[in-house]
């Protein structure tokens, strides 16, 4: 007889979360994004600089 397992992990679309996080979480979740999105948007101009470095060099 075959078991049915059951999954308890909730989905990633799923329509209601499990925990929503206080107003004051909340705030400081959008400020380390924002943070972490400069961040991440900062290395992109560095590599694209170095790249265009790098082609002047050896252009």
């Amino acid at each position: 007889m075959a078991r049915k397992s059951i999954n308890h992990q909730p989905s990633l679309f799923d329509a209601e979360p499990c925990v929503t996080p206080c107003p004051t979480h909340m705030i400081e979740l959008r400020g380390l994004l924002e943070g972490l999105v400069r961040e991440i948007a900062q290395a992109l101009v560095n590599v694209r600089r170095a790249e265009d470095s790098h082609e002047q060099d050896h252009g």
